[in-house]
């Protein structure tokens, strides 16, 4: 009777995220935090034998042993005596897909360290910062046996029956390393929240809970998130939960009564996967970064919005780069860039983190605050001409002057990119004209393009090899200058510079490929999204636009990291490389493609800036700048 039992035994897993740097509590908040959440926690683990697991960042667990070390002294005794299980989490919350492959090896890698110290322990199961993943991130956390993700936005959601219960699956990269995943889900720890606040009831609650089939292995993630919205309000919004008081108390009792109903914590480490079960890829071209929560949570809310996120991700760009170039190994520098980098300083941060941010970038390599502005250079003007043209050895480059100096084409035996004409696309959804090396603002309400501008001044400069044509003003009044050059016979290079760009949707070097240039079955995009190795797409019959709006609030719903600072366009015959010059601007890649018949319109784009609920008011000025090369492959 006893092994039937515990076959049938509903198993469940609470995990509690602690985060001291939250973004948006200010450390004068920190007392009344440790107070009514995170020692309520500690109590509640103390007190009972519910197997809950904890996870902090490395900095937090410093936070706290200089606030009061005795906590750290109860969570050391509480992990020592099994009564909760730890998981780590790296030094800071980084974005990984977005920060580039050695400050992520750099932040585990301070983060084992203090973990060791402080806890005297290697935690083995990691908890993916925002629940924000890319499939390069195997290999990168091979020191852990386990990783807890969110599931509802992988490719697997699919698969899963909707009222089964959760297993261990195994996950795999392009190149098959592989690590096991526990799963997290965003309806099971937002139901749990609202449980707590008393927006449902026990026995609502308890009846969702029931619909779920159990079978040997299986358990559900009764809670996978912050710690801090129990007994504390970090007054984010508007309609946060009142009666944070009574939190804790909820959460003992809804316990207590899972309880007689079979249903048991489980410590996580205890969980184990079905016997030879599958491998699989969690990532796809649309969906190539996976974010916890909601299509409004995506992966652009911690590099395109908040207070500023382009401009404080370029200076830490920057940084990064001059830390690498000098081969600094002084372990303060790199600790203070994961810092900076990390996700507490976007989104929602007050106004205190940001002005104490601000001030850090300032005193830390005379970085400016004004991004690059680089003036013009009038070595010679041309007046009234239509068509312009650059051209080398082998390349050729046409510039339309009437339609915004947009690329009329750029050929290399044959087109590579440039201006399809309304009526190409047997479409009613394409009818229209799709250029290229243009940009688009949304604001307001309003769309407005540099397409519109027709310029008769520009100047032409050479300089060595490179031959470039450069305008002043266009786009209202938001573009300085734009500038196009030819670098080499299979590199051309396009800048440009914005001012006084206000809180809003900005898109920017849209290239749109010749429908016939890549071979549709075996076309592909490579990239790196916070790993050391290459990420590889196939794109064959998908539809998908990175740049489609969510909602009235979110402008877009992903990106790609491109932490290598590269995008790959290929197939079989040839690729197109993509270099973005972060040291201008952060800039993210965007991808739209759609197949058509045996067709395709695939274009990049550039995001400067987006909107969605964290976006502040803000004046950006700045400049951006890529190349593109074209290989052919032997």
């Amino acid at each position: 009777m006893l092994l039937v039992k515990i076959f049938l035994m509903k198993k469940l897993y609470s995990l509690y995220h602690i985060n001291t740097n939250f973004s948006s509590i200010n450390p004068s908040q920190f007392k009344n935090l440790i107070n009514n959440s995170y020692n309520k926690l500690l109590d509640l683990i103390e007190n009972n034998n519910y197997s809950i697991s904890v996870e902090a960042s490395a900095k937090s667990l410093i936070d706290l042993n200089k606030a009061d070390h005795k906590i750290i002294s109860r969570l050391k005794y509480l992990i020592s005596k099994k009564k909760c299980s730890f998981v780590a989490s790296g030094y800071v919350q980084l974005i990984m897909p977005i920060v580039p492959y050695e400050l992520n090896k750099k932040n585990l890698e301070i983060g084992e360290d203090i973990y060791k110290k402080l806890l005297g322990i290697n935690p083995k199961i990691f908890y993916i910062n925002e629940q924000t993943f890319s499939k390069s991130l195997i290999k990168l956390l091979k020191n852990y046996n386990k990783i807890i993700l969110e599931y509802n936005n992988s490719n697997l959601n699919a698969k899963k029956k909707i009222l089964d219960a959760y297993q261990i699956n195994t996950i795999n990269d392009d190149y098959n390393n592989k690590i096991d995943v526990i799963w997290n889900d965003h309806i099971f720890f937002q139901k749990f929240q609202r449980l707590i606040y008393g927006e449902i009831s026990q026995d609502d609650y308890l009846n969702f809970l029931k619909k779920f089939k159990f079978s040997e292995n299986s358990y559900l993630p009764l809670y996978g998130s912050d710690v801090e919205c129990f007994g504390f309000s970090p007054s984010r919004y508007k309609s946060e939960p009142s009666l944070i008081n009574s939190h804790w108390k909820n959460i003992e009792a809804i316990y207590k009564k899972l309880e007689n109903f079979d249903f048991n914590h489980f410590n996580l480490y205890d969980l184990k996967k079905k016997k030879n079960s599958k491998s699989y890829k969690i990532t796809s071209i649309e969906n190539p970064i996976i974010v916890k929560k909601q299509a409004k949570y995506n992966v652009t809310r911690w590099c395109l919005t908040g207070r500023n996120d382009l401009l404080i991700n370029t200076f830490c760009w920057r940084m990064f780069e001059n830390l690498k170039r000098k081969k600094i190994t002084n372990i303060k520098k790199w600790k203070l860039l994961c810092e900076l980098w990390s996700s507490d300083l976007r989104t929602h941060v007050t106004k205190w983190k940001w002005d104490n941010a601000i001030k850090i970038f300032k005193k830390n390599n005379q970085i400016k605050l004004k991004l690059n502005n680089h003036k013009q250079n009038n070595n010679q003007k041309i007046i009234n001409k239509n068509d312009l043209e650059i051209k080398n050895k082998n390349l050729i480059l046409k510039i339309n002057a009437k339609k915004g100096f947009s690329i009329k084409s750029l050929y290399k035996k044959n087109m590579i990119l440039g201006h399809i004409e309304q009526g190409f696309f047997n479409s009613n959804r394409l009818d229209v004209d799709f250029f290229s090396g243009h940009s688009i603002l949304e604001y307001e309400k309003e769309k407005i393009t540099d397409i519109g501008t027709q310029y008769k001044k520009y100047s032409l400069n050479k300089k060595f090899n490179k031959i470039s044509y450069i305008v002043k003003k266009g786009m209202g009044k938001f573009l300085d200058y734009k500038k196009i050059s030819i670098l080499s016979n299979t590199e051309i290079e396009l800048e440009n510079s914005f001012k006084n760009i206000p809180d809003s949707s900005l898109r920017t070097f849209y290239l749109t490929f010749n429908p016939k240039l890549f071979n549709k079955n075996n076309l592909y995009i490579k990239t790196h999204n916070g790993g050391n190795e290459i990420e590889k797409f196939y794109i064959k019959n998908k539809n998908f636009n990175y740049g489609e709006r969510i909602s009235n609030i979110v402008s877009s719903n992903t990106t790609l990291g491109s932490t290598k600072n590269i995008l790959i366009l290929g197939d079989k015959k040839k690729e197109i490389i993509i270099h973005i010059d972060r040291n201008y601007s952060a800039i993210m890649p965007m991808i739209s493609y759609q197949s058509i018949d045996k067709n395709y319109l695939l274009r990049i784009f550039f995001s400067c800036c987006e909107t969605d609920e964290t976006s502040k008011n803000k004046i950006l000025s700045f400049s951006s700048k890529i190349s593109l090369k074209i290989k052919e492959i032997n």
